[in-house]
C-alpha cells in the first residue's frame, strides 16, 4: 500500500495569478507562504496557508495552455498533492494497480520530485505525488 504521509495542498489553475492571489489574501486573509517559478512545468505558482493544508494557485506561462485548460473559466481545481514516503515505491505500487503518470520520469518541483497521475487511470482525478529530493 502506498505510504501517504499527508495532504499537502490543493492546486488550482488560474487565468490571472495576481487577481487570484489578491482574492485569497484580501478576502480570506490567507497568508502567502511562498512563490515559485517551476520551469519543469512552465508555470508560476503561489502557495497560501489554510491551516495545515495549502492552496496553490498557479498560472501557466503559455497563455494558450491556460485558455485550453480553463475553457473560459477563471480557475479550476487541477490537482490534489500528496506527500509520500518514497516516490519510487509509490510509482511502482500504483503502476502495478494500473495507474499511469503524465511524465516518464519524476519532475523537479522546487525542493521535491513529483509525478502526476493520468486522470483516466485515477478515478478521474489528477494527484501530484511528491517527496523531497535526496542529496
Amino acid at each position: 500500500m502506498t505510504q501517504i504521509q499527508e495532504l499537502d495542498h490543493v492546486g488550482v489553475m488560474v487565468a490571472d495569478l495576481e487577481a487570484a492571489g489578491a482574492f485569497l489574501a484580501g478576502t480570506f486573509g490567507l497568508e502567502l507562504d511562498r512563490e515559485a517559478d517551476v520551469p519543469s512545468l512552465d508555470v508560476r505558482a503561489r502557495f497560501y496557508r489554510a491551516g495545515p493544508v495549502m492552496i496553490e494557485i498557479f498560472q501557466p506561462n503559455d497563455p494558450t495552455v491556460a485558455e485550453r485548460e480553463l475553457g473560459g473559466q477563471l480557475a479550476k481545481v487541477e490537482h490534489i498533492a500528496l506527500r509520500v514516503g518514497s516516490l519510487d515505491a509509490a510509482i511502482r505500487e500504483l503502476g502495478e494497480q494500473g495507474v499511469r503518470f503524465k511524465h516518464d520520469e519524476p519532475v523537479v518541483t522546487g525542493p521535491n520530485l513529483s509525478t502526476y497521475t493520468v486522470p483516466e487511470t485515477a478515478a478521474g482525478m489528477i494527484f501530484q505525488l511528491f517527496a523531497p529530493r535526496e542529496g
